[in-house]
């Protein structure tokens, strides 16, 4: 059976499957820290702040860490990866973040955002699958810019089976053409 979760609130789990060989592959953030897992780096993704849409559609494409820290902003707790990359980048900047909610729920984070309570920082494919095209507004976080590596990885313990093989190079292939088109916000790796 082939299983594969790509949400960054599941990325835990993910790796702690990965680790015990209970999925024959995943799409993980934290590939480099997991234990008996053979990865294949596939993107430095760049991260965006996520806002509701407003009245100025002129919104200028990129936004600085300095200007996110002004806004309330709707974040997972600290055990999901994205958060972690993010409070570490706010860090080294000398930066406060203005955590206005924290959420577990991505459906939680996805409402507060289209409500206009708060702004949000995921990854550019979340945009596209979480919320309608016109909703909201994404800019990708510069000065510093917060990337992290998205890899392919599966238990080094065990080979992949020809149909789990066929699905990894399916979604090899799907990421890196969502990539190149533009898609997914970042630098391809492989």
């Amino acid at each position: 059976e082939v299983i594969l979760r790509v949400e960054d609130g599941l990325s835990l789990d993910n790796g702690r499957s990965l680790e015990a060989a209970l999925l024959d592959f995943g799409i993980v953030p934290t590939a480099d820290e997991l234990v008996d897992v053979d990865y294949e780096p596939l993107v430095r993704e760049s991260l965006v702040l996520v806002e509701r849409s407003g009245a100025s559609s002129r919104l200028p494409a990129t936004i600085t860490l300095g200007q996110v820290a002004r806004l309330p902003v709707v974040l997972p707790p600290r055990s999901f990866h994205t958060r972690r990359v993010i409070d570490d980048a706010a860090r080294v900047a000398n930066l406060a973040l203005n955590v206005a909610y924290e959420q577990r729920s991505l459906t939680t984070i996805m409402s507060l955002v289209r409500d206009g309570l708060g702004a949000t920082v995921t990854n550019s494919p979340a945009v596209e699958q979480f919320w309608a095209p016109g909703s909201v507004v994404a800019r990708r976080i510069v000065r510093p810019e917060i990337t992290r590596t998205i890899s392919l990885a599966r238990p080094s313990k065990r080979a992949l089976g020809v149909a789990a093989r066929v699905v990894y190079e399916v979604m090899k292939n799907a990421a890196i053409e969502a990539i190149r088109d533009g898609r997914w916000q970042g630098k391809l790796l492989c």
